[in-house]
């Protein structure tokens, strides 16, 4: 109950101040007219029909004044303010009418000397562009008072480098004694030029970067001091964006998930090995050091190759939990060049995992299918053993069918028996149908790789796994005589194998029934060594994910400071909001990841749970994008009026009211073609639809 009613509050509060932000751009129209003598005859908070009203000259009124101040004007009655002033039904936004200016209908004109249209051009243009400017301004003083206040953010360290990534293949720029690669604990300080003060700056430089070019980094690393780097990002899998593989770094308290996620939490922290831990337990103490940071669970981790190290956490109310945690590898990642385009696909020297049903509840439509947690595609439609990508699209190519599918499941309650083979007593093949809805999603999360299993899907061509395996649905038995029973026993005995020797043997077992395991050599050539030399292990059950990001305030030291502090965010705010249109014409920004306004009405009640300041942030954003958007040359938008005004002052004449029919026509069918796609796209973000 105490969630749900914040979760109204904050809803609430969102819808208010979308509406403030509208009304604020109404008054900069209303202004300007007042200014260039145009009669405003409405000014409307909301919109429908008034609920209350005020006229100078009449005062206040239940619905609207119309009706009386034509009558009373009709008399002669005199001393009456022109304008109403209204509060109307839908509490959202607002408008101005204006004499003889009407955005449904062009035509209409007044040859009162008080009209819009009996007002010079130039003029026109500052009543038109003035709810423009009236946004950027209350924008840079959201941000102003924002900056003042102070903004938690994760700050633009680096906490962790994924193998194979643009990150760990940054080259360094005019320097012979720095290595490439960027490093755990590395701070981006700028971004092609650009001061970065938050992790979601960078985040925001690479995505918003241009696919064309390398990003230039200037990085500040510990006992080094500043060091230039290029990298080429590249898309990732999940967000589809551009990236560097990187991820903020992360302090050693845990979340405090609240009542929503708790579930989650715990089944998290159970995965982990520790799940008597609590939400806000801090991690005091790694293999007897003294630690301050998950990154030294990650280094302990990386060091012993994902062998168990000890910990002690501290509750909040003060007891002590020790005990041990073991690592499972980040793997590298390759870009693959498809039917569909290019696509990231994590491997281990080629191999590839079958893909696999992440963590799932009973909650999830996948469940009511007859999923779970930990299932492994043996078959989907016609494809054995698919890889994640060859899984999607099977799922996408049966659309609103059912699609056949085999599964090993373990058949121990907690999942944690078997290796996901088939060939275990623990395990079972499970047949099930899967309905498959209109949008290509059957309704659960995926993996690719079951850090429990070594089941393969078809290689990756041009590796050491496409030489060494013969059919997919192979499975790897032992390295170099040495039993592997998952994905970390798979990645350690590798990495061992390649500091000892030039190559080593693997034993696979077919997945063709008698068959006997067979034993196959792979080299390691100087790519494979250092992949496998900068393999980082992470805490099983993506434990890392369940430590709270490190963070510092963003806060002007003074007000001078404050001001340039939200004067910049204003400009780099803006020029990525125009940098979005460049970027979805050049194919960087998918239009899947626009959002419409159920879509930033969402992330508004996120910003809200953050505090003050992040509201006051967040409608700062939301005010230079409605300017920036507002202003774009497109018919019945404030731009689009503004060119149908310069053509009128560059030819002397208006633009027919034809043309101007047509132009508003065809904007609004732009606009709702819009407006359609991106609530799309928001209403499956909000149900959280997967594959």
């Amino acid at each position: 109950m105490p969630d749900l009613l914040t979760d109204g509050l904050n809803l609430a509060l969102i819808l208010f101040g979308f509406g403030l932000v509208i009304v604020i751009h109404e008054l900069g129209h209303f202004l300007a007219a007042r200014w260039a003598g145009v009669r405003v005859e409405t000014f409307s908070v909301g919109f429908g029909d008034a609920l209350v009203s005020f006229r100078p000259g009449m005062g206040w009124r239940r619905g609207s004044t119309l009706a009386e101040y034509a009558a009373r004007s009709a008399a002669g009655e005199d001393g009456l303010s022109p304008t109403e002033y209204r509060l109307s039904v839908v509490p959202l936004g607002g408008y101005v009418k204006m004499l003889g200016q009407d955005d449904a209908d062009p035509s209409h004109r007044s040859d009162a000397p008080d009209s819009y249209n009996s007002v010079v051009v130039w003029k026109r243009m500052v009543i038109i562009s003035a709810g423009v400017v009236f946004n950027v301004i209350s924008a840079a003083a959201l941000f102003v008072i924002a900056f003042s206040i102070g903004l938690t953010a994760a700050p633009p360290e680096l906490g962790v480098v994924e193998s194979g990534s643009p990150a760990a293949l940054a080259a360094p720029i005019d320097s012979d004694a720095v290595e490439p690669g960027l490093r755990r604990g590395d701070v981006i300080r700028r971004i092609n030029g650009r001061t970065t003060r938050s992790f979601n700056d960078v985040f925001i430089a690479v995505a918003m970067s241009d696919v064309r070019r390398p990003v230039e980094l200037e990085v500040e690393r510990p006992e080094v001091g500043l060091v230039s780097f290029s990298a080429e990002p590249r898309e990732g899998e999940l967000t589809q964006l551009l990236e560097l593989g990187v991820a903020a770094a992360r302090s050693s308290v845990l979340l405090d998930p609240g009542a929503k996620q708790l579930n989650d939490f715990q089944a998290g922290v159970a995965r982990m090995g520790l799940p008597s831990l609590t939400p806000e337990s801090r991690l005091t103490r790694v293999d007897g050091r003294d630690v301050d940071r998950a990154g030294d669970l990650v280094e302990a981790l990386t060091a012993q190759r994902g062998g168990e190290v000890t910990v002690r956490f501290e509750t909040p109310g003060g007891e002590t939990i020790e005990g041990s945690i073991g690592g499972v590898p980040v793997l590298p990642t390759a870009n693959v060049a498809g039917p569909s385009g290019v696509t990231v696909i994590s491997h281990l020297l080629g191999f590839r995992g079958v893909m696999t049903v992440a963590p799932i509840d009973e909650t999830s439509k996948g469940w009511e299918k007859g999923l779970r947690t930990g299932d492994v595609f043996v078959r989907l439609g016609d494809v054995e053993y698919p890889s994640i990508v060859e899984g999607r699209r099977a799922i996408q190519a049966a659309r609103q069918q059912t699609i056949e599918a085999v599964v090993l499941r373990r058949s121990d309650e907690d999942g944690s028996g078997g290796d996901g083979s088939g060939g275990d007593s623990s395990t079972e093949r499970v047949r099930l149908s899967l309905e498959v809805d209109a949008e290509g999603r059957v309704g659960f999360g995926i993996a690719e790789w079951d850090a429990r299993s070594t089941l393969l899907a078809a290689p990756l061509e041009g590796t050491q796994a496409a030489d060494a395996q013969p059919v997919r649905g192979t499975r790897v038995v032992a390295v170099g005589g040495r039993t592997v029973d998952s994905l970390a026993d798979l990645a350690r005995e590798l990495v061992t194998a390649s500091e000892a020797a030039d190559a080593v043997t693997l034993t696979l077992l077919s997945p063709v029934a008698g068959s006997e395991p067979s034993e196959v050599e792979i080299a390691f050539d100087e790519d494979a060594r250092q992949t496998l030399a900068t393999l980082r292990w992470h805490p099983k059950g993506g434990g890392l994910g369940l430590f709270q990001p490190e963070e510092i305030v963003l806060r002007g030291a003074n007000p001078v400071e404050s001001a340039a502090m939200g004067f910049g965010e204003t400009r780099r705010v803006m020029e990525t909001t125009y940098l979005t249109f460049l970027r979805l014409f050049q194919g960087s920004i998918r239009v899947e990841k626009l959002s419409g306004p159920i879509g930033i009405v969402h992330v508004g009640t996120l910003f809200a749970g953050r505090g003050f300041a992040w509201i006051l942030f967040f409608f700062g954003m939301v005010s230079i994008n409605l300017a920036v958007i507002n202003f774009l040359p497109v018919p019945i938008t404030d731009g689009g009026h503004m060119i149908f005004l310069a053509w009128e002052q560059v030819t002397g004449r208006p633009v027919s009211p034809i043309v101007q029919n047509i132009a508003a026509l065809a904007g609004l069918a732009v606009l709702g073609v819009v407006f359609v796609v991106v609530t799309y796209n928001d209403v499956l973000r909000l149900l959280g639809l997967s594959v």
